[in-house]
């Protein structure tokens, strides 16, 4: 997990996130915060998409500088967030043992962005 959090700083474009709920930083603790650090020294903006269901975690994850979050119905609801930066898509299981797929692909990454930003128009 860490090193796909690693290879996102390193490509420095922004990071689009959509599902979870604040599981990185319950799951990974101080890394979490080092990791928004690095992010923030590096100029890497984010942005994220929640379900309603998380509202409460809003203001706790804007207090880090440059993250935007929306939120979707809770509905939207998604267990393997997602997180798109650069060329690549990554899919995460935050569960007891955390589990990431790493998909390295201009064009798979590209329709996640086109998915990310027509969600984004449509969230509050």
């Amino acid at each position: 997990m860490k090193s796909i959090f690693e290879d996102a700083l390193k490509q420095r474009g922004e990071i689009l996130v959509f599902g979870g709920g604040g599981k990185f930083k319950e799951t990974l603790g101080p890394y979490a915060e080092l990791w928004h650090k690095k992010r923030v020294k590096a100029k890497i903006p984010m942005r994220i998409l929640w379900s309603e269901k998380h509202k409460t975690k809003i203001k706790e994850a804007e207090s880090y500088e440059k993250v935007k979050v929306k939120l979707l119905p809770k509905e939207f609801e998604n267990p393997a967030p997602v997180m798109i930066y650069g060329e690549k898509v990554a899919i995460t299981v935050w569960s007891e043992t955390p589990l990431a797929t790493l998909i390295r692909s201009k064009e798979v990454a590209k329709s996640y962005q086109s998915y990310f930003n027509i969600l984004w128009r449509w969230a509050k």
